[in-house]
């Protein structure tokens, strides 16, 4: 089955947790308080994709009063709806963009910790003024205690349930979606079944 009859074959969602009038809400929100924190300071932002492409993407239209650079790197931390070892590709991020300049993380959910963690990890030894954290969700009672660390601006917070949309993805799907919905197993399934 080629990608376009599966796309077009897709579920849709039935239960949903965040509509997109409730994001649009949410993200101004969001960039109001970033404009407000980093208003006389150089901005580097380093958004996490693919998840976080949509956020950013809104997020930044909030952001045109502030001197921002954007410099995403590639993380890899799900299989499926299993959370797994996170890969980090930071190949385009260079020390001469980060040392000294104010970072924040921009990532679409809060769930384990790790991908936030490891990725700050990496950004400190850069020598960065400060790193920071936005997420859009942040997933509850998901955080790993080995990662300690708290995001500066949250969205909303969601039950621990498996969520699409605004970047969240099942399988390479549902990115697209405006809205935060749960993936219920029986709707997983179908993709899979789908895709086989």
């Amino acid at each position: 089955m080629n990608s376009s009859s599966t796309q077009q074959s897709l579920p849709v969602p039935r239960k949903q947790l965040v509509s997109k009038n409730q994001m649009d809400e949410i993200i101004a929100q969001l960039g109001e308080q970033i404009a407000d924190r980093y208003s006389q300071q150089r901005l580097v932002m380093v958004p996490v994709l693919t998840g976080a492409l949509r956020f950013t993407s809104e997020l930044i239209a909030h952001l045109e009063t502030i001197a921002l650079e954007i410099e995403p790197v590639m993380v890899q931390s799900y299989v499926g709806t299993q959370s797994t070892e996170a890969k980090l590709n930071t190949l385009r991020l260079q020390s001469s963009q980060v040392a000294g300049s104010h970072v924040l993380i921009v990532d679409d959910i809060y769930d384990t910790g790790q991908t936030l963690w490891k990725l700050t990890e990496y950004l400190h030894t850069l020598k960065p003024a400060s790193v920071s954290h936005a997420v859009l969700l942040q997933k509850t009672g998901r955080q790993d205690p080995r990662y300690r660390l708290t995001p500066e601006f949250i969205g909303v917070n969601i039950p621990d349930e498996f969520v699409v949309g605004m970047g969240l993805d099942y399988r390479g799907f549902y990115r697209n979606l405006s809205s935060i919905s749960v993936l219920e197993d029986e709707e997983r399934a179908f993709v899979d079944q789908l895709l086989a």
